[in-house]
C-alpha cells in the first residue's frame, strides 16, 4: 500500500506528527484515498509531484499549489508537502523536505537567547519551518561560541563551521559586502552570507545579511539534492 512514510524515506523527507501518520497510514490501510498536495515554490515541485503520483498510484491525486490557499480539511485526511509553517489540522499529514541553510554570525559571548530571537525572526519572515534546515553554519573560530552552540542544540540544529580560507573566495565570487570590523577581527568581513551558501552548495540567498542585536543572519536556498 502506497504509505507516506515509505515516500518519505524515499525523498528524504521528514515527518512532521508521527500521530497524524498513523492515522493516515490507517486510511491507506483501508483502501481510502490520499490525495497529496505539493508547495509551488519548492525548487523540485514537480519532480516530487512525479514521485508522489507513481508512489500512490490510483490511491488519490497529486497537485502543485499554493498551499497558503488550501481549504480546511473537513475531515478528509491529506499530505502537504512543503516547507512552509501552514494551519495545522487533525487530518493533514505534512513532510518536511530540507530545503534551507542558515548563516550565523554573532559577536563574542552572545546570549542563546538573541541568537534564537534572530533565528526565530529570520525563519517568520520566510515562513519557514525549522524542520526543513538542512544545517546551520558560521566560521570556524565561532566553534566555541557557548550561546550559538546552545540556541542550534535547543532547536535540534546540526551546525558547520567553515575556515577563513574557505569563506575567502565565496566573498570574491559573490561580490558580497564585507564588515571592516568583522575582517579585522577574524580576517573575512562577511560570515552569515558565505556560510550559508557554502553549507548550500548554490548560489541563491532567500535572506540577505539580516542585523540583529549582536547576531546577523542569512539563509540560502538548497537547489539540489
Amino acid at each position: 500500500m502506497p504509505a507516506p512514510d515509505v515516500l518519505a524515506r524515499h525523498e528524504h523527507l521528514l515527518v512532521d506528527d508521527f500521530h497524524t501518520l498513523v492515522d493516515v497510514n490507517s486510511t491507506v490501510v483501508a483502501g481510502e484515498s490520499v490525495n497529496y498536495y505539493i508547495d509551488e515554490t519548492l525548487v523540485d515541485a514537480n519532480r516530487l509531484r512525479d514521485a508522489a503520483a507513481l508512489h500512490i498510484g490510483t490511491h488519490g491525486t497529486v497537485q502543485v499549489v499554493d498551499v497558503f490557499t488550501l481549504p480546511e480539511t473537513d475531515g478528509v485526511r491529506r499530505v502537504v508537502i512543503t516547507d512552509k509553517v501552514i494551519p495545522e489540522y487533525t487530518e493533514q499529514l505534512i513532510l518536511r523536505p530540507r530545503t534551507y541553510t542558515m548563516g550565523i554570525g554573532c559577536r563574542r559571548d552572545t546570549p542563546k537567547e538573541l541568537i534564537l530571537d534572530a533565528i526565530t525572526q529570520s525563519l517568520q519572515t520566510h515562513k519557514l519551518s525549522p524542520k526543513s534546515i538542512v544545517t546551520a553554519a558560521s566560521v570556524i573560530v565561532k566553534q566555541d561560541e557557548v550561546g550559538l552552540l546552545e540556541a542550534v542544540n535547543e532547536l535540534g540544529w546540526s551546525i558547520h563551521f567553515y575556515t577563513q580560507e574557505e569563506i575567502a573566495p565565496v566573498i570574491e565570487e559573490q561580490d558580497l559586502k564585507e564588515s571592516t570590523f568583522v575582517k579585522g577581527t577574524i580576517g573575512v568581513g562577511n560570515v552569515c552570507e558565505t556560510t550559508a551558501l557554502l553549507a548550500a552548495k548554490s548560489q541563491t540567498l532567500i535572506q540577505h545579511k539580516t542585523v540583529y542585536p549582536k547576531t546577523t543572519v542569512a539563509i540560502a536556498q538548497v537547489t539540489s539534492k
